[in-house]
């Protein structure tokens, strides 16, 4: 089965109050989107890469990504209002002959090869997978809500990468469009599509988003290391 994957790093970023779109934030050079798409490039699942960025940054990326020797990236180009929208414009880029995607948040730094692998063999499995980790707090609703916080050993934390096979997602999102209907993942949104309950792959304390200043701020040691594998690559 060839797999491609999507990485999105099309959001405002406007929680890191960075002045320019998140994954564009630099650590010695290397904007955060290029962190995030090295482990792709490294893996033997993904075939091609697409990148959804902000628009007036596809020319940038597709310069830095030669740069780089991320060779995997076929195209760049650029997002939507939603996340929905951002990864549907993705995954049209995909070639006909990729059976199935893998889509990765770009401010996902920290992702391992292994991570991938064991998504990519998901999706094969069961046509949707994504990566989860166990809910470790209580939770507890912040309204007025009489309701019992939920049970956390029945939740799980979804991160990214999710899977599925191509033709499923497409479907999926026209359906969207048709109804109306907005979700804040891709398996959710299979879910609501197809009935399909996506496989959870065991993913990694590792895999952290960077959302706010304080994770760009506590997790510099970690950045500057990948950074730095990454200029290795530099032509």
């Amino acid at each position: 089965m060839k797999i491609g994957a999507v990485i999105v790093a099309a959001g405002s970023g406007e929680r890191l109050g960075a002045g320019v779109p998140k994954c564009f934030l630099e650590i010695e050079g290397v904007p955060l989107w290029a962190l995030s798409t090295l482990a792709f490039q490294e893996s033997s699942w993904s075939s091609e890469i697409v990148l959804v960025v902000p628009a007036g940054f596809e020319n940038r990326v597709r310069e830095s990504a030669d740069r780089w020797r991320l060779d995997s990236v076929r195209y760049v180009t650029c997002g939507g209002a939603r996340r929905q929208d951002s990864v549907g414009a993705g995954v049209a880029q995909l070639g006909d002959d990729v059976a199935a995607v893998l889509i990765h948040d770009g401010a996902r730094p920290f992702v391992s090869t292994q991570l991938i692998d064991r998504v990519a063999a998901g999706v094969e499995r069961r046509r949707a997978a994504y990566a989860a980790v166990p809910v470790g707090d209580t939770l507890h609703y912040c309204d007025d809500s009489d309701e019992n916080p939920p049970e956390r050993g029945r939740l799980v934390s979804a991160q990214t990468p999710q899977g599925a096979a191509v033709d499923l997602l497409r479907r999926a999102f026209n359906w969207s469009r048709e109804k109306g209907v907005s979700a804040t993942d891709e398996v959710t949104l299979i879910r609501r599509f197809a009935g399909l309950r996506a496989e959870p792959i065991p993913g990694e304390a590792s895999n952290v988003k960077i959302t706010r200043r304080e994770d760009w701020e506590f997790f510099q040691p970690q950045l500057l290391q990948r950074a730095e594998r990454l200029k290795m690559r530099e032509r």
